[in-house]
């Protein structure tokens, strides 16, 4: 006889999970839009590493210096349990600087990148600050600690819980994409609206509303297959937090934005619908919970990219989304929205144990 469990003696990967998940997100933000391929002239390189950078802004610099502060504070938590945690800081600066270097070498090859010793200097400082920021959480090299706690109380075991998790915080920051269709996720054909196109075609406006309707859905069963108590609190922050992320990407990238943009009818319609819907997939257990992920998160894809083409819809974003570091971080929302329906549904799958 076998039964579906997660293995509650398995020790927590969240940490390990979330170091890899950031360096991966940094990876794509910073290669996007994966232009190019050629091999750098070695004499001009190095002149883009020694020379002040023509064009840079204090925004940019403040960005890059932020981007590796969580880098550095993942790598020296995540190593600290198993060396000291002195040795695991100096380790994360080490892991930021060969990062940021392999970074600026791979953009040299990139006719839409370009390589700086400034952006190296500046990912450098913020994996420093990050691993400091680590010495003073604390030095000791057990496992354990406050996001320990908090997981093993609130969090159902196992690798998928940890998993899981982590791809629920990824679903905010996909939101953060110039992308009409509100929760889409696996959407490889890049096919948005201009602001109001849906309002005056029924057609494009049901399509809004059934992927709004399957990515809420899709968002409360996620939750629904880890969260030991209150699922309905989860899927209601998660739920704002993408919306708050959604309005700022419509301000800042459509001429004209504000944070209401996404507010039309068909997307308002499925909201409601799937809010509703959510309240009763929250209430189920975990055993159901993930069929119903599952077919949610297959149905959004599904749907999102069966939208028809249209000649008069097209996105209008404004000039931050082709000069600004936004267009990276948008790049990366659009990657990782691609990726995270996959990655879910395997989260997801119920994971069988041995005979019991």
């Amino acid at each position: 006889m076998t039964r579906i469990s997660d293995s509650p003696a398995r020790p927590s990967a969240l940490l390990q999970f979330a170091t890899v998940g950031y360096v991966g997100i940094v990876l794509i933000a910073s290669l996007y839009p994966f232009a190019g391929g050629r091999v750098p002239d070695p004499r001009w390189l190095w002149s883009q590493f020694t020379e002040w950078p023509r064009y840079y802004t204090y925004t940019d610099m403040v960005m890059n210096v932020g981007a590796y502060v969580p880098l550095g504070i993942l790598v020296a938590r995540w190593l600290a349990h198993r060396v000291g945690m002195v040795q695991a800081a100096g380790y994360a600066v080490m892991t930021g600087i060969t990062l940021c270097v392999c970074v600026e070498v791979a953009q040299a090859g990139m006719p839409t990148r370009v390589p700086s010793g400034l952006d190296v200097f500046c990912n450098s400082t913020g994996t420093l600050i990050g691993a400091w920021l680590a010495l003073l959480m604390g030095t000791r090299r057990e496992e354990g600690g406050a996001l320990d706690v908090w997981r093993n109380a609130q969090v159902g075991p196992g690798i998928s819980g940890d998993a899981m998790l982590l791809l629920l915080v990824l679903w905010v920051v996909v939101q953060f994409k110039p992308d009409h269709w509100l929760f889409a996720v696996g959407d490889v054909t890049h096919r948005s609206l201009s602001p109001g196109i849906a309002a005056v075609h029924a057609q494009y406006s049901s399509f809004e509303t059934a992927i709004a309707v399957a990515g809420t859905i899709a968002l409360a069963a996620a939750v629904g297959t880890i969260a030991r108590h209150r699922r309905w609190t989860w899927f209601l922050l998660l739920l704002l937090a993408g919306l708050v992320v959604r309005s700022l990407a419509s301000l800042l990238f459509f001429r004209g934005g504000t944070l209401v943009l996404w507010m039309t009818p068909g997307n308002l319609t499925g909201l409601a619908i799937g809010v509703v819907a959510a309240y009763g997939v929250s209430r189920l257990p975990a055993r159901l919970a993930r069929p119903i992920a599952i077919l949610a998160i297959a149905a959004t894809a599904i749907l999102v990219n069966a939208v028809p083409a249209a000649n008069a819809a097209q996105p209008v974003p404004v000039e931050l989304w082709r000069q600004s570091h936004l267009r990276s971080v948008a790049g990366a929302a659009q990657a990782l929205a691609v990726l995270w329906p996959l990655l879910a549904v395997l989260a997801a799958i119920p994971r069988r144990s041995g005979p019991g």
